[in-house]
């Protein structure tokens, strides 16, 4: 058989290359391991952000919910409130008048007692005058 010479130049860079050799083969296989925990990982924070995007948009959907609800509620105070300016407006308008009607009711009777003693009128042509007169401005109140 052969005789196998090695000179130490070749024998440190054989131990060299086994080593590198090991080296890598050790980073290949806790790489392999670290993938497939960090698989799990993964798989655990891929499931997390997917309740958390559930949670969010349900979230979202509510609020909008929300916001429409207030604003339809907030349509029909505006509404609600336009009414009540209306018939605020009506009821002074109706009170101007009343407070009108008043005054003729409580000047008329002095005015056909004036014309009464003026003009010098019986008690039966004062009436006359007072109710002409009340029928005249009601009749020109009215719209």
């Amino acid at each position: 058989m052969g005789n196998l010479t090695f000179t130490v130049l070749e024998i440190t860079v054989l131990m060299l290359g086994a080593i590198l050799l090991g080296i890598t083969i050790h980073f290949f296989i806790t790489s392999r391991r670290s993938l497939s925990t960090s698989s799990l990982a993964n798989a655990k924070i891929n499931k997390s952000l997917e309740d958390w995007k559930l949670r969010y948009f349900n979230d979202i959907e509510s609020r909008d919910k929300e916001i429409s609800r207030t604003k339809e509620q907030l349509l029909k105070a505006e509404e609600n409130s336009q009414i009540y300016t209306i018939e605020a407006e009506e009821m002074r308008k109706q009170a101007e008048a009343e407070k009108k009607k008043s005054y003729i009711q409580a000047y008329i009777p002095h005015i056909g007692i004036a014309l009464r003693e003026i003009l010098g009128l019986s008690k039966a042509e004062e009436d006359k005058i007072v109710k002409t007169l009340t029928d005249t401005l009601e009749k020109s109140r009215m719209p």
